[in-house]
């Protein structure tokens, strides 16, 4: 029997379908810097797995999903500290911005996120940044990167806190200093 999932929609980024499409993936397998331990590396891969069990046609809008995806596989950053993989993940990222008008960045850790606002290559002032997190991500970085501090990563790096939406912040996942650093840097 036949059943269209979205792993059909998944092609090589440098095949002629990959090429053309619209949308392009990028994995990036970080754990390094990792607050809590887990094995958030395994991400890309097992996104990749499951997306074969989801079904691509939706019964209350009628609607099927048919956005080509070029997956360009995942950034080299097996065993690299942060800052070691900025640079392999911003370039991943930004190959595939470059080729397709929308792209997909699975990490990993969080700390994937600044390299990959990053690889737009534009002002930071002209970038929106949506996070669906249960934490601001607002942990000091005076100790270095972390999954904890890319947004006050990318703030110290000019974003403004009014081009950052927070969506899931969870009730008692957070400290009262980052809460108001949120509200005083202007995106709450």
């Amino acid at each position: 029997m036949s059943w269209p999932n979205l792993a059909d929609l998944l092609v090589d980024a440098d095949s002629p379908e990959g090429v053309a499409a619209p949308v392009g993936l990028v994995g990036a397998p970080l754990a390094a810097g990792s607050v809590t331990p887990g094995r958030c590396d395994l991400a890309p891969a097992l996104l990749r797995a499951t997306v074969q069990r989801i079904g691509r046609y939706d019964i209350e809008t009628a609607t099927e999903l048919s956005t080509r995806i070029a997956d360009h596989g995942d950034a080299p950053i097996a065993g690299l500290r942060i800052e070691e993989a900025t640079d392999p993940i911003r370039s991943a990222c930004a190959a595939s911005a470059q080729r397709h008008a929308l792209t997909l960045l699975i990490g990993g850790n969080n700390a994937v996120t600044r390299p990959g606002v990053h690889a737009l290559g534009l002002p930071l002032d002209q970038v929106g940044l949506i996070t669906l997190d249960a934490h601001f991500d607002l942990r000091d970085t005076s100790a270095g990167l972390g999954n904890g501090n890319p947004v006050r990563a990318l703030r110290e790096d000019g974003l403004p806190g009014r081009n950052v939406a927070q969506i899931g912040l969870a009730p008692f996942a957070n400290s009262a200093a980052m809460h108001r650093d949120a509200i005083d840097g202007g995106h709450l």
